[in-house]
């Protein structure tokens, strides 16, 4: 069996009381939630930004939890070798490669060669083939997905 820090295990009525004013999220809604004891309308509960709530009994058994959902930065994930060089420019239009030597480029330069290898296999890729990394914007949903099941 798995075992489960303190941030995966769900809060109890008791601890929901202890986050007055708090955030807490709700992973099946996908939400944030405040907790708001002594509510002027609705007594002690929890309330999102559209002013849905759930009294503070039903909120426990809803499975609350006081930690943030797991979230990896597209910023701080830098790329490797391979997924690194998805942007580069084609090496023939660089320098002035392509001018210079035209007439006898047959498009088979070492640089060349290379460029369009790492082109082709990252062509088609939604995640990077070496390091896992998210190459388009739907693959980094689809990661965050993953992560908050």
């Amino acid at each position: 069996m798995k075992n489960k820090n303190m941030s995966d295990v769900a809060l109890t009525l008791e601890q929901l009381r202890e986050k007055n004013g708090q955030p807490v999220y709700w992973r099946t809604a996908k939400q944030w939630f405040i907790v708001q004891l002594a509510h002027p309308d609705f007594g002690d509960c929890v309330i999102n930004a559209a002013g849905y709530y759930l009294p503070l009994e039903k909120a426990a058994s809803k499975r609350f939890y006081a930690q943030q959902p797991l979230c990896i930065s597209q910023e701080k994930w830098e790329a490797c070798k391979l997924c690194g060089r998805r942007e580069e420019v084609d090496p023939c239009y660089q320098n002035g490669c392509f001018k210079k030597n035209a007439p006898q480029c047959g498009y088979s330069c070492d640089k060349f060669l290379e460029w369009r290898k790492v082109q082709e296999r990252l062509r088609d890729a939604k995640f990077c083939p070496e390091c896992g990394r998210p190459l388009t914007d739907e693959a980094w949903v689809e990661l965050q997905k993953r992560l908050e099941d």
